[in-house]
């Protein structure tokens, strides 16, 4: 079940949690939940790969999604001599997920680094 807190948002709490005791003096606070369905859900991750420039890359990486079944809903990529910056948007559906991805990225050849990009570093960088 969820409980509306006062500035702190919603907290989610197991039905047989003692807490749920202290939730019951103020009922117009407490919410239905349940977990999404981990097979369908998917997260946005923003995803950055450093590589020496070379015909085919781009085609290497979105092999590295197919094979994952990864979409990817936004990529760009930039070359500044023979170094590439590839910049993905990846529908991810768990840690585990990623994980997995990000390893076979970084098995690609003439890859340098492949790391998931927070909102803060994209901040910092822009």
């Amino acid at each position: 079940m969820g409980y509306v807190t006062i500035g702190k948002g919603v907290s989610v709490h197991r039905a047989d949690c003692p807490n749920v005791a202290y939730m019951s003096a103020t009922p117009e606070r407490i919410l239905q939940a349940s977990w999404a369905d981990s097979d369908t859900a998917s997260h946005a991750v923003d995803v950055e790969i450093e590589a020496l420039d070379r015909s085919g890359l781009l085609q290497d990486v979105m092999g590295v999604c197919a094979e994952f079944k990864t979409s990817a809903s936004s990529v760009t990529a930039r070359v500044k001599r023979e170094s590439a910056l590839i910049s993905l948007t990846l529908q991810i559906s768990n840690l585990d997920h990623l994980h997995r991805v990000l390893a076979k990225l970084r098995t690609l050849r003439d890859v340098r680094n492949v790391y998931r990009v927070t909102k803060r570093e994209a901040r910092a960088s822009g």
